[in-house]
């Protein structure tokens, strides 16, 4: 076969090829890549339709959970009047301005919502349980009464009431703050919040 020859055969099969069979062949393409454009579009909706559900179902069991769980295997019951409720900004909000941490942190961890008052759980970081006693956590409030053991400490302000709970080197914090139209009856006291407290 000379290679004259041969030349003139690639050629006439690249004519035929692309005469013939590579518009079926770029239609066949086409249709591969509008179908795998459909499926990922599909795929993607799918998947932003289940993540919405989970997010509602999430939201769903959390307003009937009846306890929180920290660490330690730690946790802080709910009362039957208590709800867990999503943490916005105007709750970060209030939560900071009704606390001074000015040598550490206590970073909010969960906010329920009671009748007649709120409670912020919230975790000090880089605290001791000493340096949390000797500070003056709530910001302008005139202290009524203080009640404190070996773990734990708890203090009553006029809209406020603020417990210190410690566990393996653990601490938890929680303040109550309460509804300026609430009755004093209403007030959580020491052992009210201590015993909401359980080792699971």
């Amino acid at each position: 076969m000379s290679l004259p020859f041969l030349f003139r055969a690639i050629s006439f099969l690249k004519i035929t090829f692309h005469r013939f069979y590579y518009p079926s062949f770029k239609r066949q393409l086409s249709m591969q890549e509008t179908t795998y454009s459909l499926l990922r579009k599909k795929i993607t909706k799918s998947t932003l339709l289940l993540i919405m559900i989970m997010q509602i179902m999430i939201g769903c069991d959390n307003s009937s959970q009846e306890k929180i769980s920290f660490f330690n295997d730690v946790s802080f019951s709910l009362a039957d009047t208590e709800q867990l409720a999503i943490i916005d900004t105007t709750i970060v909000n209030s939560y900071e301005n009704s606390i001074s941490t000015p040598t550490f942190q206590i970073p909010l961890k969960n906010y329920l919502e009671g009748t007649g008052y709120n409670i912020y759980l919230g975790i000090p970081y880089e605290a001791s349980f000493r340096e949390l006693f000797s500070t003056s956590i709530v910001k302008n409030e005139s202290l009524i009464s203080e009640d404190a053991s070996e773990t734990s400490f708890c203090r009553q302000y006029d809209s406020y009431t603020e417990l210190v709970y410690s566990e393996n080197n653990s601490l938890i914090y929680v303040l109550v703050q309460y509804d300026k139209s609430s009755e004093a009856g209403a007030r959580l006291s020491f052992n009210d919040l201590l015993d909401r407290f359980k080792q699971d």
